[in-house]
């Protein structure tokens, strides 16, 4: 082989692990050896990886002006940033040569309550093996102090030996998405216990929905603050809006019932339907010495007697 020839085999032989590295299948070495067959394929793996480097650049470009900021860490401590897009200065505030140079770790940026979980679960997903796993929301510090919430996608890379080398974390800004959910989430809270003063003495509180335990806990806090506060002695728990009752339901009413009685006041249920009394007779409950009104009407006819007659 003339050196021509063996210059134009090692750039062949480059081009073929270049495009194993970045994940194709080369094509074969070419019969017989020629110059001419070495260009020809040399020409092919050439486009090949060209092609690749287009379609990357236009990924990263996308990247770039998306609301998406891309990172590669190497798998050291601090995770050291060898990579990030350029959009990481719109969602952090911080200079991206910080980043790069290494001058500012990612783990810097995340809130001191978030780190150790983050932490971990970078720990538990990489023992498991798994090609990418997605973080639970955490907070991350703005340069001019602000806590944002990021959602957190990271693929793990590997190298033959099966040794982790790096992670490629996608994350975007969730704030005003969270925050939402809080508000809303306070919201359905405060409505899962609205305490109505219907008459002097005497309080209504609608019940909608599935009453579980930790449903239950805070319509006892509200229930039994307000009775306190209104010197109330008639509380009315209208089940008007429950269409299903199981033993557990049953036995937070009772509670409910119970509780507000050891502060002197009368707790009684109304708008049972048919189908929630035959819910009541399914489950076996004991309903007993618990007053109970098929409408609200009745229940507050009832209220305002044993207020109007003082016991």
């Amino acid at each position: 082989m003339s050196p021509f020839s063996t210059r134009l085999e090692a750039i062949r032989k480059q081009l073929v692990q270049l495009n194993l590295n970045e994940g194709s299948n080369p094509p074969p070495a070419p019969d017989g050896g020629s110059d001419e067959a070495l260009l020809s394929t040399i020409e092919a793996l050439a486009k090949t990886a060209l092609d690749r480097s287009h379609r990357a650049a236009q990924e990263r470009r996308l990247f770039e002006h998306g609301p998406v900021v891309v990172f590669r860490w190497r798998n050291s401590e601090g995770w050291p940033v060898e990579y990030v897009s350029p959009n990481v200065v719109e969602l952090t505030g911080h200079a991206l040569d910080d980043f790069r140079t290494g001058k500012l770790p990612y783990s810097n940026i995340i809130a001191k309550d978030d780190l150790g979980r983050v932490g971990s679960e970078v720990a538990t997903f990489s023992q498991k093996g798994v090609p990418w796993f997605e973080h639970a929301p955490y907070r991350i510090v703005h340069a001019d102090g602000r806590e944002l919430w990021v959602t957190d996608y990271t693929v793990v890379v590997r190298d033959e030996s099966g040794t982790i080398t790096h992670y490629y974390g996608y994350i975007f800004d969730i704030t005003s998405r969270h925050e939402l959910l809080l508000r809303q989430a306070e919201a359905l809270k405060q409505l899962g216990a609205p305490v109505l003063s219907v008459w002097k003495g005497v309080l209504a509180l609608p019940l909608v929905g599935h009453l579980d335990a930790q449903r239950a806990n805070r319509i006892l806090e509200v229930l039994l603050g307000a009775v306190t506060e209104k010197r109330a002695r008639v509380a009315i728990l209208d089940l008007t809006g429950v269409d299903v009752v199981d033993r557990d339901t049953a036995g937070h009413l009772i509670k409910l019932v119970q509780a507000v009685a050891l502060l002197g006041a009368d707790c009684v249920l109304s708008g049972i339907s048919p189908t929630v009394a035959h819910l009541f007779i399914e489950q076996a409950v004991d309903l007993k010495g618990v007053r109970a009104f098929s409408t609200l009407e009745d229940a507050l006819a009832y209220g305002t007697r044993r207020t109007a007659n003082g016991r």
